[in-house]
């Protein structure tokens, strides 16, 4: 039996050049009594893994939209694996599925904040009203007035909050993301030229979404091959 009411199976975006990466977060999941199957993308050379996908090498990106110059492929692979999850999760009947992707971590508070929220029937059918539930996420900049508000709020108060994304609200990230099942089809529907968090912001009326506050799902720093950057997150104390 699940452990947690609200938190589905995890089906994570796995690169196979970052396996280690992947097998701890996937140690962590288990730790917290979650369900974690990789869904391993890449070149198809690891002769141990069993790859869910091979990355294409040259596809038309040619109308691809979001994307730091020369990196329009590694965007259109990672669309194309947040749709095989996606595959995945019909095919299995799942009502809901966690998407996460290999970067993610839990934070401390993981376990202290889901477990509050469902001790109040409330709260939990209240999120069941919403198809997409980010437990992590980027709205605006982390060192901003609203971000920084989150954090002071948990940290001194506790304060546990569900926000609604209005149209325009510019959320992103998909490392730990609850998505319904009423949004497959519409999911497996998107043309391949913006990243899938990009395609969320532009239909957003029509998507009924709630990120949770503080964040209980953040990723690490680390080269990101979509940004062809290194990137470096805030840290988050519990």
């Amino acid at each position: 039996m699940p452990k947690y009411k609200i938190i589905p199976p995890i089906i994570c975006l796995c690169l196979d050049k970052r396996k280690e990466h992947w097998k701890e977060l996937q140690r962590q999941a288990e730790l917290l009594g979650l369900d974690f199957t990789p869904y391993i993308c890449g070149n198809g050379e690891d002769s141990e893994l069993k790859y869910n996908q091979i990355d294409e090498v040259n596809p038309d990106v040619s109308g691809w939209m979001y994307s730091a110059p020369g990196h329009q492929i590694n965007h259109y692979n990672a669309l194309n694996g947040h749709k095989g999850m996606i595959a995945l999760a019909k095919e299995r009947g799942l009502d809901s599925v966690l998407l996460m992707e290999d970067d993610s971590l839990f934070l401390q508070r993981f376990d202290q904040v889901v477990s509050t929220l469902e001790k109040y029937d409330e709260w939990v059918e209240y999120l069941r009203k919403f198809h997409l539930v980010y437990l992590g996420w980027w709205r605006g900049s982390e060192t901003d007035e609203f971000n920084l508000a989150v954090e002071e709020n948990y940290k001194t108060y506790k304060n546990i909050v569900g926000l609604e994304i209005i149209p325009g609200d510019g959320v992103g990230g998909l490392h730990g993301c609850i998505i319904r099942k009423e949004l497959y089809d519409l999911i497996l529907s998107c043309p391949m030229n913006d990243p899938l968090d990009s395609q969320f912001n532009r239909n957003r009326a029509n998507i009924p979404s709630l990120i949770i506050c503080p964040k209980i799902i953040h990723t690490k720093d680390m080269y990101s091959y979509c940004e062809g950057i290194n990137l470096c997150r805030k840290r988050l104390d519990d």
